[in-house]
């Protein structure tokens, strides 16, 4: 960790956001063997973005001087695998950007084959927040909001349904990760393009799979999953 002086016009990231985590891009092909449909990929919803080069690297821990503000950074892996949160503990606040939101649901996404479990690294950022002493957060979309610890809470019960949600269907027979899209609380139909609220069913998936809870059987042109029985259940 060390002390950084924020000048004006440079743009600071973590230094994963600035290698791996700027591969944010959809395996269009892994996407339509979890059952998207092809007309899906051309959703005027989505679109990409260039990203700009960091003027300089940050790393957990360091201590950003901006203007009035001293803000710790605080490494949150899950959204992004170098996002992080920023920290002013002299006044309470904690700058969240897309980690933590005043309603919105966790946006935690597996894009491509060879995941490691993206969902399971932001709950354990979500329980880092915890023990922070903060009055505002101001997140990245949306207004300003108190009572961290709530909405910490919060998400850890939404998302905890939405795997339960995932177990009983499983339980009823294998289905595509497309099929559990009409899963309760795993989808906004109003708002978001289908290519990438299937990538956050396959986040859930992604979680439950790394726990031993389901399978994914991948037969080459079709990718199912289907609840774990040991051998010998019944």
């Amino acid at each position: 960790a060390h002390q950084v002086l924020a000048n004006r016009g440079e743009l600071l990231a973590h230094r994963i956001e600035d290698a791996a985590g700027r591969r944010l891009g959809f395996d269009e092909d892994w996407l339509l063997r979890n059952g998207l449909p092809s007309e899906a990929l051309h959703d005027v919803r989505w679109h990409t973005a260039d990203w700009p080069t960091p003027t300089r690297l940050l790393e957990d821990g360091d201590q950003i001087r901006w203007g009035p503000l001293d803000l710790q950074v605080v490494w949150c892996p899950g959204h992004t695998r170098g996002l992080v949160c920023l920290f002013e503990p002299r006044r309470g606040l904690l700058f969240t950007t897309d980690h933590v939101m005043r309603r919105a649901p966790a946006p935690v996404t597996v894009r491509e084959p060879g995941a490691a479990d993206p969902l399971g690294d932001y709950l354990v950022s979500v329980r880092k927040l915890a023990p922070l002493r903060v009055s505002t957060v101001l997140p990245g979309h949306g207004r300003p909001f108190g009572d961290l610890g709530s909405r910490l809470t919060a998400i850890e019960a939404d998302i905890e349904a939405q795997l339960d949600n995932l177990r009983k269907r499983l339980s009823a027979g294998p289905a595509s990760a497309y099929e559990l899209l009409a899963v309760k609380g795993l989808r906004d139909r109003r708002s978001v393009a289908e290519r990438y609220a299937l990538s956050l069913v396959l986040a859930r998936l992604r979680h439950l799979e790394v726990r031993g809870e389901i399978v994914r059987a991948d037969r080459g042109t079709a990718i199912r999953y289907a609840r774990y029985s040991s051998p010998g259940s019944s």
